[in-house]
């Protein structure tokens, strides 16, 4: 389970509710016409705290607290993914996107949120070569501003928004995850050190999300707190 000072009811509630969101979010799950019942399978499932190499139910209800994303969804519509980090957004021929960051986004250390957190965050998921680096297949990440992100795909992917709304693609403070082993470069899946750092409690601030790690105990419970600097909203 996940802890909180909220009482267990509520606790529950919040986890079957963001699981089944998780779930259509990716696309999975069936719906059994007969069943009247909903039922959920809430066993502890969590190998990884790290938002590029996490790629289970579980890591995507504590990493959409923890790490925002360019888009996200808005209620139960999983259709139409909707603008988070993200201000103003074009496409041409859906190969090329360019998006204008949202203004005033800071990481829960304090540190302004940039073009080139997002650029080091996907180029990082790409190079780890872990479980979700299948989500941006030959994309190319590049900045040429503090507050633009361009994304060059080798054919059109018109369902990039939607990609980028996964929490896989979650955006890190770059220069807090370097300090502590990570890497975006092209050697990253062996190079890359910041595993353990991600699971441990010493990572708050390496998200911009409304929550920071606490505690991490892999097979039984993580605690989160608010995130005092969250000023996305």
């Amino acid at each position: 389970m996940l802890a909180s000072s909220a009482s267990s009811r509520v606790r529950r509630l919040a986890v079957v509710a963001a699981l089944v969101a998780a779930v259509a979010s990716h696309g999975a799950g069936a719906r059994s016409a007969a069943a009247s019942t909903l039922v959920v399978d809430d066993s502890f499932a969590l190998d990884t705290l790290d938002p590029q190499r996490a790629f289970d139910p579980t890591s995507t209800i504590v990493l959409r607290a923890v790490y925002d994303t360019l888009f996200t969804y808005r209620g139960s519509d999983v259709a139409h993914p909707v603008p988070s980090l993200v201000r103003s957004w074009t496409s041409q021929n859906a190969k090329t996107f360019t998006f204008r960051l949202k203004r005033g986004v800071h990481f829960g250390d304090g540190t302004p949120l940039t073009a080139a957190d997002v650029v080091f965050s996907l180029d990082r998921l790409i190079n780890l070569k872990g479980n979700p680096s299948f989500l941006l297949p030959g994309v190319g990440v590049s900045a040429p501003d503090a507050n633009t992100v361009v994304l060059e795909a080798p054919r059109p992917m018109p369902q990039l928004p939607s990609i980028l709304a996964n929490v896989s693609t979650g955006i890190v403070n770059a220069g807090l995850v370097r300090e502590n082993g990570g890497t975006d470069a092209r050697d990253g899946s062996t190079a890359d050190k910041a595993e353990q750092w991600f699971n441990s409690a010493a990572s708050a601030g390496a998200g911009s999300g409304p929550y920071e790690l606490q505690s991490y105990t892999p097979s039984s419970q993580t605690t989160l707190r608010p995130n005092p600097d969250y000023r996305n909203a």
